[in-house]
């Protein structure tokens, strides 16, 4: 790092990447070999804004996670872009850096790299990544070497991690607040607070009354059947927190005119009119002319009955 460097911008700082190569390097290198067109020996990258300090710390890491590696540069006096100015609050600098081919299969490296051929391409070594750029990223701190076995393209992450970038990182455990639980932990994604469910889908009820720290209310479908002999199972009362009960089936008899109907496992029986059952009767009378008694008949809608 260079971080006094000015170049169309006064005290902006400057960082100077170096490509590696098996020889190595002679005992110095001119940073004029940096800055040339060719970019053969390597580039520069400058700090963006006035006496930001570009360069005061500068680290190589894969960001991304796309195996190339990333120039991370320290600018402890950056003033941050035009949307969130903040006089020498200091920044963070990532240069992505990107492969112009891939050299290799994914789960293959080449042991010589950045020099080689794709003929000279490995099996990735266990307990490393190998996206197929031709390099290999080891799996660091909380990574699991049987979850990252030979020719992998991420790490496998140990239990209670996940895979946080590059790196295994440890899944958070703290409580959440009140009407909240902690989703687990997926291999790539921490487990965060979430809201606990409080309703279901019809045909389904909630298993509690309160999620637990760690877990949500789950749904369960509402129980059909499954009854005694004689009783029903009401599906009216399945929802919010409870499961459908069993009632005992209804023996009362019903009106005059009315029948009740068979109780099933997921229905009591309901009284229900007969059919062709009048609604109504009329009473009317008539004198014989032979002296004999009156007549009597009854008149139903459009059926008679007489009665003598």
């Amino acid at each position: 790092g260079a971080d006094t460097r000015s170049n169309n911008i006064l005290g902006a700082g400057a960082a100077y990447v170096v490509f590696g190569k098996t020889s190595g390097w002679s005992g110095s290198l001119e940073t004029s070999a940096l800055t040339d067109d060719t970019r053969a020996h390597g580039y520069d990258v400058y700090g963006k804004t006035t006496n930001a300090a570009y360069g005061w710390s500068v680290a190589a890491a894969d960001v991304n996670g796309d195996g190339a590696f990333d120039v991370v540069g320290g600018a402890y006096l950056g003033h941050g872009n035009n949307a969130t100015f903040h006089a020498n609050a200091g920044e963070v600098v990532v240069s992505f850096g990107v492969f112009p081919v891939s050299k290799c299969d994914p789960g293959y490296y080449l042991p010589s790299y950045p020099l080689g051929s794709s003929a000279e391409c490995v099996l990735c070594t266990a307990g490393y990544r190998c996206s197929g750029v031709g390099s290999r990223i080891p799996c660091t701190r909380g990574a699991s070497l049987p979850l990252t076995p030979a020719g992998s393209t991420r790490c496998g992450c140990a239990s209670a991690h996940y895979l946080g970038g590059v790196r295994c990182v440890q899944c958070s455990r703290g409580n959440c607040e009140s009407g909240q639980y902690r989703a687990t932990c997926s291999p790539t994604v921490d487990g965060e607070c979430t809201t606990c469910s409080t309703s279901c889908q019809a045909g389904f009820y909630l298993t509690g009354v309160s999620c637990l720290p760690n877990s949500d209310l789950g749904c369960n479908a509402c129980t059909v059947g499954q009854c005694s002999a004689g009783f029903f199972r009401n599906l009216r009362l399945c929802g919010a927190t409870a499961d459908g009960e069993c009632r005992q089936c209804a023996i009362a008899g019903c009106s005059d005119g009315y029948y009740r109907t068979a109780c099933t496992q997921s229905a009591d029986g309901i009284c229900l009119l007969y059919p062709n059952t009048p609604t109504s009767i009329t009473v009317q009378t008539a004198v014989r002319f032979d002296g004999q008694r009156p007549e009597w008949f009854l008149q139903y809608n459009t059926a008679e009955a007489f009665k003598r």
